[in-house]
């Protein structure tokens, strides 16, 4: 477990979060005073520019430990003779001192372009241009694990009480938790597996939790749609750790209950069917197969290998996914058929 001895950390109960931000282009301290103004937080801007890194870094990990720490991935800037150059290894070192730290890369290059073992250490990397899109996530990830601080599992059921799934995905979850975490509830890396879990499985991959397009697919709405009938489905909506507003889930089995709750005669009729005769919905509501046009989309996929936004298609309109890998209650992706 991480050390409190000599550890000045800023985690109170109810303490403003505290975020700091190391760069070395200076003039992004006015998108520090941004994300301080509209996330309602302390940021503190370490400009690093022509600095000796090591001796930057000597001096922040001494201070006050942060709720997280956004960091810029090519410090190219900084002395020509300072042995530490890149985010990622910045983020190893202060791992070592913080362990229970978030650390999110912000960069100017494409996420694609940085190595994905160099991506693997950081929590999350997002743009630099779009790093206002990313605020909710900021703030979901600094609160979740202070959250985690404050009340850190101990053991597996202690982890899923944090998750907040229905009864009866419980047991499922645990069986599909990876080992990192159920066998080592005392190693100072559990928040950081925990976090790449929660946030780039169980809620990246469609299964236990469902976005709003396959929720909406699953009740034979089309996604904008959905949002008629969203107050309907609020008690199954995700509130656990990671919960981010800006990627919105709903638990497919929740969603299912509460929609067959509702049709208690109509048990043995599909969910896409039954979504349809909720109040307000309308023809113009009905989800269409973006392959073929005809109603009744079963999936969500992609257009191609190369796409990034899912349509709503038919099963027998689709493929497999190449990139798919199959894995335990995990939905399979598909792909458009190549025209015939």
């Amino acid at each position: 477990m991480e050390s409190k001895i000599g550890d000045k950390t800023a985690m109170t109960k109810k303490q403003k979060l505290f975020f700091m931000w190391i760069d070395d282009e200076s003039e992004r301290d006015r998108a520090a005073e941004n994300l301080e103004r509209l996330l309602h937080v302390d940021v503190e801007f370490k400009d690093v520019r022509g600095k000796n890194l090591i001796t930057e870094l000597h001096n922040i990990l001494g201070g006050i430990k942060p709720d997280l720490i956004l960091i810029d991935h090519r410090l190219d800037k900084v002395l020509a003779d300072s042995v530490v150059e890149t985010g990622s290894s910045v983020a190893e070192i202060i791992r070592e001192k913080w362990p229970a730290c978030p650390i999110v890369c912000v960069t100017a290059a494409r996420s694609e372009d940085v190595d994905l073992h160099k991506k693997s250490i950081y929590e999350d990397l997002y743009e630099y241009p779009q790093l206002s899109e990313h605020y909710p996530s900021l703030l979901s990830i600094a609160e979740s694990y202070r959250h985690l601080i404050q009340k850190r599992p101990q053991n597996n059921e202690d982890l899923i009480k944090s998750i907040k799934p229905p009864a009866d995905d419980k047991n499922r979850l645990i069986t599909i938790m990876p080992e990192n975490i159920k066998q080592n509830y005392n190693d100072n890396s559990l928040l950081f597996n925990i976090s790449k879990w929660v946030r780039h499985v169980l809620m990246s991959k469609p299964g236990f939790l469902y976005d709003q397009l396959w929720t909406a697919t699953l009740l034979g709405l089309k996604a904008n749609s959905f949002n008629k009938v969203k107050n309907i489905f609020d008690k199954a909506k995700y509130r656990g750790i990671f919960a981010d507003t800006s990627k919105e889930r709903w638990w497919q089995t929740g969603v299912r209950q509460i929609l067959y709750s509702r049709f208690s005669n109509e048990t043995s009729s599909y969910p896409w069917l039954l979504g349809r005769k909720l109040s307000g919905i309308t023809k113009r509501d009905y989800s269409i197969c973006h392959v073929c046009h005809k109603e009744l989309p079963d999936t969500v996929g992609y257009t191609d290998e190369a796409a990034k936004t899912p349509v709503p298609m038919h099963r027998r309109c689709s493929i497999t996914h190449p990139a798919f890998e199959s894995s335990l209650y995990v939905e399979e992706i598909r792909m458009m058929k190549a025209a015939e």
